[in-house]
């Protein structure tokens, strides 16, 4: 049977086949981000737009499957200008929701991850939904 983590990175949201509780939850955000999407393009974002959930949602689908998240992507996740982005980040670095941290390489980059203790709200949030 094909893991979670497979079929979300092929656009197929199947919860019956998580195995892992993270797994099963990042397919829960997966599917909240894709009605928000789907909601943006069929009403004005601008009333409906919150660039903060929106990159909580997406840094934790992106823990699930492992990977780091450079900063651009995060501010492509939140459907804002980049200024304003970087104004949300910084406030949820204050907040202690997410770190900053360079990338090993690339002294340029800037990766963002969520804190363990946004972890633990993010599964308890996104519990309710299953």
């Amino acid at each position: 049977m094909p893991s979670e983590r497979n079929l979300i990175s092929g656009g197929h949201l199947r919860i019956e086949t998580a195995t892992d509780p993270d797994e099963l939850l990042a397919v829960v955000a997966k599917r909240i981000t894709k009605l928000r999407k789907k909601k943006a393009s069929m009403f004005d974002p601008g009333i409906f737009s919150e660039p903060a959930w929106d990159m909580m949602l997406d840094l934790f689908i992106e823990e699930t499957m492992g990977r780091d998240v450079p900063l651009t992507n995060v501010a492509i996740a939140s459907r804002v200008p980049l200024t304003t982005a970087l104004r949300y980040l910084k406030v949820m670095e204050n907040q202690k929701l997410v770190n900053r941290f360079p990338h090993s390489k690339d002294g340029r980059v800037s990766h963002v991850r969520l804190t363990e203790e946004a972890l633990v709200r993010m599964r308890l949030i996104l519990n309710m939904g299953t």
